[in-house]
């Protein structure tokens, strides 16, 4: 198929970079062990007060029948399976759709050449488009990550496939609000493991954020996000009313089909990565009924696809971004170019809209 998109040839420096590709494992067992027990706790308990439905359609669906939800509900039963699933999440299936490249894959020719072009290309990109100090490469360091994360060290910095665009979007959202006299509130739709969210904390933004996402990605994000954060400012919520706001920053709300109804009040900014297009087109209509007459965000930044790259697939069906229903009477389009990052097969693109005046 013939369609605009990046540079898809191996990054000059790949075979160089090859032995500096960390797989190995990472995890210090003792380290943080009373806190992980806490944050394990947390997240039986969240798990044990959500009614686990995976008939949403999409994408996602398939995933969660066929990869994660017998495993993830079994492996909670057993505290030490369950424990060892999350303290090596990017190894396993927990993380399955939440990265661009799979660790189950890791035995297949060329997998290891492709991940060092990859991310080299990846911070290449954030290096031209995000970065304006050297001293900023801290935020991409992922060596004291839960999950026992994989990437190249790249100048003494463990460096993952998606975390430069993690960082270019934490960045672009803190600049649209650095006149801001209020902590914006932050909405994202399906978070993935966390890495948004993990970037924004990590350069010390002061904001509110909300994560609708499904059940089994959020008990992930949960142990990411308060392993490496800490649990005392986040919380889990079915519902939210605007009060809730003032007792804590982070939001973890289970999708539903209330979920539409769950939330009435307006938001700063809604943000979304790649997994809108995979979802229904009823689900997407209502996320978008929700945006347009509820949150009514100042922003709407997001990147999806609007490529069918997959048109006889039963497993990757993906709705075009270009079919998104944003009121346009209410919103302007910023800008939208191609995904500057690999991954997806160069389908995606990147859209800001801001509301009108």
């Amino acid at each position: 198929m013939n369609f605009t998109k990046i540079d898809q040839s191996l990054h000059s420096k790949a075979n160089y970079y090859l032995k500096k590709i960390i797989t190995k494992s990472l995890i210090n067992k003792n380290k943080n062990k009373n806190k992980n027990i806490k944050i394990l706790k947390f997240i039986k308990k969240i798990n044990d007060q959500v009614e686990h439905k995976n008939k949403y359609g999409g994408t996602w669906e398939w995933i969660d029948r066929n990869i994660r939800s017998d495993k993830v509900s079994e492996s909670i039963k057993t505290k030490l399976t369950f424990k060892n699933k999350l303290e090596n999440f990017f190894r396993n299936e927990l993380s399955f759709g939440l990265i661009s490249s799979h660790w189950e894959k890791k035995n297949k020719d060329n997998w290891k050449i492709n991940l060092s072009s990859d991310i080299l290309k990846n911070i290449n990109t954030w290096e031209e488009f995000s970065k304006e100090k050297n001293e900023e490469f801290k935020y991409l360091d992922s060596k004291n990550d839960p999950g026992n994360p994989y990437g190249i060290m790249y100048k003494k910095k463990l460096i993952l496939y998606d975390t430069p665009r993690h960082d270019y979007y934490a960045k672009k959202i803190i600049n649209l609000f650095k006149n801001s006299k209020k902590k914006p509130i932050i909405l994202e739709i399906g978070g993935g493991y966390g890495g948004l969210l993990n970037q924004l904390i990590k350069r010390k933004f002061k904001f509110k954020y909300i994560n609708i996402d499904l059940i089994n990605t959020l008990i992930t994000n949960i142990y990411y996000i308060a392993s490496s954060h800490g649990n005392n400012k986040l919380t889990f919520k079915k519902k939210i009313i605007k009060n809730d706001l003032k007792k804590y920053d982070i939001f973890f709300m289970p999708f539903s089909k209330k979920i539409f109804s769950n939330i009435n009040f307006n938001v700063d900014l809604v943000f979304n990565s790649n997994s809108l297009s995979e979802m229904n087109l009823k689900t997407i209509k209502n996320y978008f009924k929700l945006i347009n007459k509820k949150l009514c965000p100042k922003y709407i930044l997001h990147q999806n696809s609007n490529i069918l790259l997959y048109p006889n697939s039963n497993l990757h069906v993906e709705v075009q971004s270009k079919q998104f229903p944003i009121d346009k009477l209410s919103y302007e389009q910023v800008y939208t170019h191609p995904s500057l990052f690999q991954g997806g097969s160069g389908r995606y693109r990147e859209y800001l809209f801001k509301k009108k005046n």
